[in-house]
């Protein structure tokens, strides 16, 4: 799935901007953790699973509400950042988890059941 990979190099973004100075250091886990997860969860739903979109979804969330909360915020580049992509995870996410629901099963004509 084409969603898949974005997700997947959303998520070397994510873990790679506290590098970059675009973030705070107490922050930076944030980043990390959401980076790991996209990355990972991506890759894997190149092959249309639907449990993986759902996760990528609520971390993409996270990163998009985190930009809200007023201990995290570090300069308005990172809130931007964040509100972006954490939008275009949480997006991308859940239309992976739905198209993948949806996919008929090989050979079968039924649909794959929801994880």
């Amino acid at each position: 799935m084409w969603n898949g990979w974005i997700i997947a190099i959303l998520g070397v973004w994510s873990f790679i901007a506290p590098f970059l100075g675009l973030t705070s250091a107490g922050y930076a886990w944030s980043h990390w953790i959401v980076g790991a997860i996209s990355l990972v969860l991506g890759f894997g739903m190149i092959r249309a699973r639907p449990a993986e979109g759902w996760i990528t979804g609520i971390a993409g969330s996270w990163l998009f509400i985190s930009g809200f909360i007023g201990g995290l915020l570090y300069s308005p580049g990172v809130w931007w950042n964040n509100l972006i992509v954490g939008a275009i995870l949480a997006i991308f996410g859940v239309v992976a988890a739905v198209a993948g629901e949806r996919r008929p099963m090989a050979g079968t004509g039924t649909h794959a059941p929801a994880s």
